[in-house]
């Protein structure tokens, strides 16, 4: 039925012959054949090749489609053998009608390389039906691929830079409440140890108390560098005198099953470490050694000695970082336990890989984040029952050259009177914070009031500005944090003297105090001689 439309002529030309037209268009046909983008072949029935564009030939890895057409192969040989059968299996389906659309393949080229690619094909019939010929038009996916996986690595570092910062940010919060719990600890046990005199056998307990709580506290420390709120000291670094000073915390963290051997050189060379990272190394490395052996009886053996580069040990994973014939202080961990597999080898610095089932899985990807933070570099030697043996290795300073101020010595404690009776407003919203300083405080001759929060500080000090010596600020509290109660502070006495406190450090924290005059600044958890030296600096007392 005519619905009286005809499509445009346009240029008003006679309308071309049915026949004329058809053969326009199988010209038309073999041009777009030839000119494809995309390989396009025909090839018999049985699979050898009859016609072929050029991009077919170049990606063959052929100069001329003479020369495609000349190799004496199938076209199913062109396929990877993995891929053959489903290959003939799509021809099948194709001599039966089914056109094949988009099947992926992998493809050889001529040299024997292979790239990914993506196969459409479908026979050709004669007039009366009779199938002749295939059909098929191959697209390279290899540019595809590359982009997926870079989407799909850029995904997945985002994803891994998610759970960092989110772990970051849980670890910085957690370090902040841990430091102000680590006062009421290190705080106290410095008092007692004030008050017992030095031939008393508690006195030693004492000690043990204020040292773990004092490592705790470096531990917290590793935490804020987790989070970007810490910064380490470098300093000499004896790594046997360490391990020897950690023994006993060490001891708490083996299984009861397990003994704890160790063997020390007496004169290894020092290293240029940060104390609290390579404390952070010992414990994870041990940790991880006892949990190896798990609930069977087994001996951990701790060796330290001097090596040069670790091409010269038995090694895997992460054995780059030193150059050749470095010499090195070497920590040596071994345990007897179930020793790990290749595949778990290839592993086991992965972040948040673990064989436990309750694993972190962040223990030797940050052991190996500090070793190479130090120029070092760890070695793996392990085999499925055979245990493991873990060797980290730091250049000796004085095969690096480096020179390090030593640590400053101990100077005596303040003197009971330090104080002489000058008043001190502390500003704290931790209750137990708060006591600790004020008895430190008073400890040392010094008067001391308190308040829980920025306006009860502001209130005290308006009371009695010109008698208050100085204040005890934290840093972080609710209603007015450290900053704002400084600035009010500021306003009623221009020349207040203010020690900021916090449980992260100096750099983080004192950078919104730039310029404005703040006196010092106490990093928590704090001891006795630390608070009484901030106050000496600050008010001139008594040493």
């Amino acid at each position: 039925m005519s619905t009286g439309k005809h499509f445009p002529c346009g240029s008003g030309a006679p309308e071309m012959p049915r026949d004329e037209l058809r053969s326009r268009a199988e010209e038309l046909y073999r041009s777009l054949f030839l000119i494809s983008p995309d390989a396009v072949v025909l090839c018999d029935l049985g699979g050898r090749l009859v016609m072929a564009n050029e991009e077919a030939a170049r990606l063959y890895g052929c100069t001329s489609v003479e020369e495609f057409l000349a190799q004496e192969v199938t076209v199913f040989e062109f396929f990877a053998p993995a891929d053959r059968d489903r290959a003939h299996d799509n021809a099948q389906a194709a001599l039966n009608d089914v056109i094949v659309r988009n099947a992926e393949y992998t493809v050889v080229r001529k040299d024997g390389s292979t790239y990914p690619a993506e196969v459409s094909a479908k026979v050709v019939r004669d007039e009366k039906g009779n199938p002749q010929a295939f059909i098929g038009v191959l697209h390279d996916l290899t540019a595809r691929k590359a982009a997926e996986a870079e989407r799909q690595g850029l995904q997945a570092r985002i994803q891994h830079a998610q759970k960092l910062e989110s772990l970051g940010i849980l670890a910085g919060g957690i370090a902040h409440d841990f430091n102000n719990l680590l006062m009421a600890v290190i705080g106290n046990a410095s008092l007692a140890k004030k008050e017992l005199p030095v031939s008393s056998a508690a006195r030693r307990y004492v000690e043990q108390i204020e040292l773990a709580g004092q490592h705790a506290a470096e531990l917290t420390n590793q935490l804020l560098a987790y989070s970007g709120k810490g910064r380490f000291v470098v300093r000499s670094l004896d790594l046997s005198a360490a391990i020897e000073e950690m023994a006993d915390l060490l001891r708490v963290a083996l299984s009861k099953k397990v003994t704890l051997v160790q063997d020390l050189a007496r004169d290894l060379p020092s290293i240029g470490a940060d104390a609290s990272q390579i404390r952070q190394v010992i414990m994870n490395l041990v940790a991880n050694a006892s949990e190896a052996i798990g609930d069977e009886r087994g001996v951990v053996t701790l060796r330290t000695f001097r090596v040069p580069a670790p091409s010269d040990l038995p090694t895997s994973a992460d054995a780059k970082g030193v150059p050749k014939g470095t010499w090195c202080a070497c920590l040596e961990v071994t345990d007897t336990g179930c020793g790990m597999d290749k595949e778990t080898l290839a592993r086991i610095f992965d972040p948040f890989f673990s064989t436990k089932f309750t694993g972190r899985g962040l223990g030797l990807a940050a052991v190996q984040g500090i070793v190479r933070g130090h120029g070092g570099a760890i070695t793996v030697d392990s085999r499925p029952g055979k245990g493991t043996t873990l060797r980290v290795l730091i250049p000796c300073e004085t095969e690096r050259g480096d020179t390090h101020e030593a640590a400053p010595s101990s100077s005596p404690p303040p003197a009971a009177d330090a104080g002489a009776g000058q008043l001190i407003l502390v500003i704290d919203d931790e209750r137990i914070v708060r006591e600790v300083a004020q008895n430190m405080l008073e400890a040392a001759g010094y008067r001391v009031i308190t308040a829980a929060d920025g306006p009860q500080g502001l209130s005290a000090f308006r009371k009695r500005p010109d008698e208050i010596a100085a204040v005890l600020l934290d840093n972080t509290m609710p209603r007015m944090d450290g900053a704002e109660t400084f600035e009010e502070l500021r306003r009623i006495r221009p020349d207040v003297k203010v020690i900021l406190s916090s449980g992260y450090n100096e750099q983080e924290v004192t950078a919104r105090f730039a310029g404005r005059g703040l006196a010092g600044f106490l990093q928590k958890p704090y001891d006795l001689k630390g608070l009484l030296r901030q106050f000496e600096t600050i008010l001139g007392g008594k040493a």
